[in-house]
Order: C-alpha cells, then structure tokens, then sequence
C-alpha cells in the first residue's frame, strides 16, 4: 500500500505540463502497424500529452537496471532495451502524434531513464534521472528513425540464422538459460578436437 501510495504521488508531480491521454493503449499487426519492416504487435502503458500536442510515451519497469541507461555513445544513447524508443515511433508514425519522449519509469523507485527532447519535457520532481536530451525535437525523431533502422538490422541478422551471443551489457548473461557455459560470457578454453 505504501509503494502504490508512494507512486501515486510521484505521478501527480512527473511530467508537469502533461496530462495522461492514454493508458495500455494496444495495437496490432492485424491492424496495420508495422516497425522496422515488419507486422508488430505492442501495448503503450501510457501516452501523455501537453498543451501543444506533444506526446510523450511512458513504459514501467518494476526495475531499472544497466539495460536501460541511455548512456554509452557519444552521438546518443546506447539503449539495449529499445521498447519506449520503438513505442515512440510507431505513435509518431501510425498514431499521428509528435512524440518528442520515450520515457522508462520504474513503480518501485523515484527512477526514470530514456530520451526526450531538450526544452520539450521536463521530468519533473526529485525523480533520479538518468534520461538522456536529444537536442531538439528534430534530433529526438532521428534517434527514432536510427533506432529503427538498427533495429530492422538486427531483425534481418537473426532471419539469416546470425544468432550468435552479443551481450549488451555486463549483466545480459544474469538471466541466460545457459550462464556459465557460454564461451562468449565465459571464455572457456577449447578441447582437444574443438576447432
């Protein structure tokens, strides 16, 4: 009950100048929507809204660990976990709205990470922000399109059976079905006959 109390509160003050427009708004392939060149699926946990039509996407994570930092490349973020960042397009594209923020806000802490548009959203509060500032919003609907395309060349990789481990992170492995034995991981020596 506190937790829920405590994110509660932090909503009212997260995003001033927005107001909530949406929330688990779904779409479908069968509908049309597509990304990266592919028919997909999703659910946008929340879509706000400001005065001068921005929007702003919003996906909760219980967590919000390495994966989610927006920071690692010098030309912009580094985001292995890219759902707010394909979320954001796909409103931008097939929802019509200009999008100038995709935003991970986690309900068991005052965290949020992601990118947005300088000038265009403040965060809001004492949240701990690890989100990352674009430029303008020319800038934030680039980092959209590139992520896009990394994305549909990551998708064509995996269909031409390139499935070779490439952890993201340092605790990418944590959660793999086989963590120890990976020689990408773990380097483990070869035996004898192994080429």
């Amino acid at each position: 009950r506190r937790k829920l109390q405590t994110v509660v509160a932090d909503d009212a003050r997260f995003l001033p100048g927005y107001t909530p427009r949406s929330f688990e708004h779904s779409f479908s392939a069968d509908d049309g929507f597509r990304y990266a060149g592919y028919r997909f699926n999703g659910r946008i946990d929340r879509i706000d809204e400001d005065g001068d039509g921005h929007a702003v996407i919003i996906d909760y994570k219980g967590g919000l660990g390495n994966a989610f930092s927006p920071f690692g490349r010098k030309d912009g973020p580094d985001v292995p976990h890219a759902q707010a960042l394909i979320y954001a397009q796909i409103a931008r594209r097939d929802l019509g709205l200009d999008v100038v923020g995709s935003l991970y806000r986690s309900y068991n802490k005052s965290e949020v990470q992601g990118a947005y548009a300088a000038g265009a959203a403040e965060i809001g509060y004492d949240f701990t922000t690890n989100a990352y500032e674009t430029g303008n919003a020319d800038a934030f609907r680039e980092l959209l399109d590139k992520t896009e395309n990394e994305v549909a060349e990551v998708i064509e990789r995996l269909l031409a059976g390139q499935i070779a481990p490439m952890p993201a992170t340092s605790d990418a492995c944590t959660w793999c079905a086989v963590n120890g034995t990976c020689p990408r991981c773990v380097p483990v020596p070869p035996e004898e006959g192994d080429q």
